[in-house]
C-alpha cells in the first residue's frame, strides 16, 4: 500500500469517527429534547 493510499485511508477513518460522534451528540440532544416536552 502506498503511503498516499494509507493516509487517504486515515483520513476516511478519522471522517467517519467524527460522523459517528456528531450522530451520537445529535441522538443525545433528541433524546434530552423529547425528555424535556415530556415533563412540562
Amino acid at each position: 500500500m502506498a503511503p498516499k493510499t494509507l493516509r487517504a485511508q486515515v483520513k476516511l477513518n478519522i471522517v467517519l469517527g467524527e460522523t459517528k460522534i456528531a450522530n451520537k451528540m445529535g441522538m443525545n440532544i433528541v433524546n434530552m429534547e423529547t425528555d424535556y416536552s415530556m415533563h412540562k
